[in-house]
């Protein structure tokens, strides 16, 4: 079976398709795998046929084009519409796809206009989802909240209920204002202008959190079930996690600082990812912490690594150094609760503190602490604090067995080969199994 993959330019989500990717080629698929130029080293890496499409435009709530000026009409707004979808970077892709000749495409969710272009040009599409995608109701409360069921006031069914009705009518009223003031250059109506041109029409999902919406297709939640808030899954979407990519290009580091990183008593890693810079005040606690524990190591994978000075001499701060190998050293990790990262975590059997600073983050960290693989912090907790959560997570055998049990089903996942039949049955009938 021919499958054609459609990814970000966003790093984790890139990563986790590209894991699909390799699992499905080893399942004996041939793939093939549309990418931005930031993926180049990746894909080269993995040794995928692939082709390089326009960074796609991914940020639902900027306008595609300037303020429009002159009189506003219906005519004008139309037209806007028409040529916002240049935006998109999709006017080729129905002809490379064509070209291609996939008996699936998968697109990132993100991607609604690369989706819209696949199913016009009549191939069976679905969406990968690098995220949680937990409908609304009274238990899961939206992704970029950390309420955890049944958690005092906060995480009771009221209070889950009240944060989804308020972030449904905010983000309806933003779709309402930007419709408005971006007349026609709006990604909902670009989009619609898209399918017109295409000569489709895919339904909606707008109660939902992603922004601005779910295109109605089946979707492949990238992401375990077993580490999910309850919540009844809609019809049209199925988990198939975790993926994560075990293998990625080399880049250059210095061993030494892993085989000093491995001698503490205690080692902690730090690592925020790809997308953030860390919190100065937090950086300078965790800092502190080692400082006042000299027989701790700390080794911290952050951004701004080249120029913090006056380190104590058991931490070291690197731009970049083989996660997943680090975390086969680490007692407990400090993460900002990006998924990628949550996952490796716990294929590692390592326990988190978490500093969840943006949207999915808040609501991955409410799921590490409902299933008891960690604690989320606070942003102004002091060394002292750090040093106390530190002590308590990697010495406690309830959330050392937490842990097994959790990558226990995510083994489990993965020799049941869901994502597999999830891909077959959608090649096959259109729909998921």
């Amino acid at each position: 079976m021919k499958i054609a993959l459609v990814l970000s330019q966003i790093a984790s989500p890139q990563q986790m398709c590209l894991a699909a990717a390799l699992r499905l080629r080893d399942a004996g698929h041939a793939i093939h795998v549309f990418v931005p130029e930031s993926g180049r080293d990746l894909l080269g890496h993995s040794d995928l046929s692939h082709s390089f499409i326009a960074d796609p435009a991914i940020t639902a709530f900027n306008a595609l084009l300037p303020k429009p000026r002159g009189r506003r009409s219906l005519a004008s707004r139309r037209a806007r519409a028409g040529q916002a979808i240049a935006q998109f970077g999709v006017d080729a892709f129905g002809d490379e796809l064509r070209e291609l000749g996939p008996d699936l495409v998968l697109v990132d969710a993100e991607l609604a206009a690369h989706a819209i272009m696949a199913v016009g040009a009549g191939y069976p599409t679905a969406l990968l989802a690098s995220m949680y995608q937990s409908p609304p109701g009274l238990q899961a409360p939206p992704l970029h909240y950390r309420q955890s069921p049944g958690v005092v006031l906060r995480g009771s069914k009221a209070a889950v209920g009240l944060a989804w009705g308020y972030y449904l009518v905010r983000k309806h009223a933003v779709h309402l204002r930007n419709a408005l003031r971006d007349w026609g250059a709006d990604h909902p109506s670009a989009l619609a202008a898209l399918e017109r041109r295409e000569g489709t029409r895919i339904g909606r999902h707008h109660w939902v959190w992603q922004m601005p919406f779910n295109l109605r297709l089946p979707m492949l939640l990238m992401v375990p079930g077993a580490l999910d808030l309850p919540a009844n899954l809609r019809e049209d979407q199925a988990f198939v996690g975790p993926l994560i990519l075990k293998h990625r290009p080399p880049q250059s580091f210095d061993p030494a600082a892993l085989k000093r990183f491995s001698s503490g008593r205690v080692r902690v890693l730090l690592a925020f990812g790809t997308m953030l810079r860390t919190q100065e005040h937090l950086l300078q606690a965790v800092i502190e912490t080692a400082r006042a524990q000299p027989d701790w190591e700390v080794l911290g994978l952050v951004r701004q690594a080249d120029t913090i000075t006056d380190l104590p001499a058991n931490v070291t701060l690197l731009p970049w150094a083989p996660q997943r190998l680090v975390l086969k050293q680490a007692d407990v990790a400090i993460i900002h609760a990006g998924v990628a990262s949550v996952l490796e975590c716990v294929e590692a059997g390592v326990p988190m503190l978490l500093y969840p600073q943006v949207n999915d983050q808040e609501g991955n960290a409410a799921r590490v602490a409902f299933h008891g693989l960690g604690r989320i912090g606070q942003p102004a907790d002091t060394a002292d604090t750090i040093a106390r959560h530190i002590r308590e997570l990697s010495t406690s055998a309830e959330v050392a067995q937490r842990l097994a049990a959790m990558r226990a089903s995510f083994e489990a996942s993965t020799d049941d080969r869901t994502l597999e039949h999830a891909v077959e049955a959608l090649a096959r009938t259109g729909t998921l199994p």
